[in-house]
């Protein structure tokens, strides 16, 4: 029964969502996508994603930056040490920081990537796709796999947001 679902989950997530994110020197493609979820109101949606941020992150009071019920949510993860290089032998990793807006309207919502920040020894700091690509468009050696890690991140949250509000949380145990 749990391949079932886990079959009809993943066929639905083709369905339903099509476009997926990708980075390359121009930054994120598409800007934002659409997710068609024709079962649910505008209002279903919103309170849907409230609940699925409120589930998934810790402290989702600080992490949802901004809420305009029925509207819009935006709001902030950190991706511990997923960037990872290395230089002169040595390896090192940077967290990633996103900023996410969902907006919604009947039956669809639009996921929206707003921010990505790194942070290393100095700080925090907006990503500049460039910086990752030499001037003939290749991607830099030692950040190769930064195109990748960040499209898989973004392609992850917005499918589990999208997976959450279709089948709501289903994952409760029958205790």
């Amino acid at each position: 029964m749990k391949i079932l679902q886990v079959f009809v989950f993943f066929v639905s997530i083709n369905l339903i969502s099509q476009d997926k994110f990708s980075f390359n020197e121009n930054g994120v493609n598409p800007a934002y996508i659409v997710n068609n979820v024709k079962s649910k109101t505008q209002e279903e949606l919103f309170t849907g994603s409230v609940k699925w941020v409120k589930k998934t992150y810790l402290n989702p009071d600080v992490e949802i930056n901004t809420q305009i019920k029925n509207e819009e949510i935006r709001f902030t993860g950190i991706e511990k040490a997923c960037l990872k290089y290395k230089a002169l032998g040595i390896e090192y990793s940077e967290d990633l920081k996103y900023v996410i807006s969902v907006s919604f309207k009947e039956g669809r919502y639009k996921f929206e990537p707003i921010l990505l920040e790194t942070r290393s020894a100095s700080g925090w700091t907006k990503i500049n796709p460039k910086y990752y690509y030499k001037k003939n468009g290749k991607i830099k050696k030692i950040v190769k796999d930064y195109p990748q890690i960040i499209s898989n991140l973004l392609n992850s949250i917005n499918n589990k947001l999208l997976n959450f509000l279709i089948n709501g949380s289903k994952n409760k145990d029958d205790w």
